[in-house]
């Protein structure tokens, strides 16, 4: 048996289907003819980077073209955390393990299940290997952190990876920034970071960024103190040439904390619980001092036909 619709009720039903539909063809036809709209954004983007040349083969491509992973945490970033150490800035950077030794007082982590503490590098050049001393990350715009071998670029570098930190430069506008932070364990930090041009262009300038900080620990007898100060000097010499002076002066004065044993702190112990502020160190012995200076520069030239020479 065939069924067959009645032409007067085809009618009423194309008829309700073309209303139906007549609104969603007016909203095609309204986004059809609304006006083209460019977004244009160069460099960093809040926490988001488009490039990390002086990690990535030492070139400028953006980094969805480069065949490694590498991961940045911008200054935006940092700021927005709260970051007061590298130790800090590398927590949630996927691949990456900080902080696994404790609160030693100076750096720790692991880059694709390798140590790669001693893998750190400034503005592209490697720093003490054997320098107990943790880096300032207030003194760093950005800090790249390069996952997989890298020691054709680098030298000597872990297989795991490294860990590079771009250090502020002067800008072309002047600017100032002063702050004052205060926390818990009597924590107080004042910082100020400044800059001034020097010419019209702006493109000679200086910038001067510092950091003092004091602060107890929830442990007995552990306290940290840290001294920071960076001055850097962009030089005019040409459209085509970029040159920065970069120094900076730090120390540092903590007693580190010594950790307590598993049982009592964390496990149950037949003897009783363990007091988290207990120091099981020797107060007397001294705390840790340290100090490094800097001084160094970053030399950039573009040439023609897209060549470009960077000398640190």
């Amino acid at each position: 048996m065939t069924a067959r619709t009645h032409p007067q009720r085809r009618h009423l039903l194309a008829a309700a289907i073309t209303a139906l539909l007549a609104p969603l063809a007016s909203a095609d036809e309204a986004v059809a003819t609304l006006p083209a709209v460019r977004v244009d954004a160069a460099g960093d983007v809040g926490f988001t980077a488009r490039k990390a040349s002086s990690s990535t083969l030492k070139s400028d491509l953006p980094l969805n073209e480069i065949a490694q992973s590498v991961t940045v945490v911008t200054r935006e970033q940092m700021d927005a955390r709260g970051v007061q150490s590298l130790t800090d800035a590398l927590q949630g950077v996927a691949g990456v393990v900080s902080g696994y030794y404790g609160r030693r007082g100076w750096d720790d982590f692991i880059i694709r299940g390798q140590r790669a503490t001693e893998s750190v590098y400034v503005d592209g050049l490697r720093v003490e290997m054997d320098a107990r001393v943790a880096q300032e990350t207030f003194g760093a715009e950005r800090i790249e952190v390069l996952k997989g071998p890298a020691s054709v670029n680098f030298g000597l570098v872990q297989p795991g990876g490294m860990v590079n930190m771009v250090s502020k430069r002067p800008r072309a506008e002047a600017f100032t920034e002063v702050a004052f932070t205060g926390g818990s364990d009597n924590f107080r930090q004042f910082t100020f970071d400044f800059g001034r041009p020097l010419s019209d262009t702006g493109r000679s300038a200086v910038r001067i960024n510092g950091l003092m900080l004091n602060s107890d620990d929830p442990t007995d007898f552990v306290y940290y103190k840290n001294r920071w100060i960076a001055p850097s000097m962009s030089l005019d010499l040409g459209t085509r040439t970029d040159f920065t002076i970069l120094t900076s002066f730090q120390t540092r004065e903590y007693v580190r904390q010594q950790g307590l044993p598993v049982r009592g702190s964390v496990l149950p112990n037949p003897n009783g619980r363990v007091d988290r502020s207990l120091f099981i160190g020797e107060p007397g012995f001294g705390p840790y001092e340290a100090s490094q200076a800097r001084i160094g520069y970053a030399l950039e030239h573009r040439f023609d036909g897209g060549w470009t020479l960077r000398q640190n």
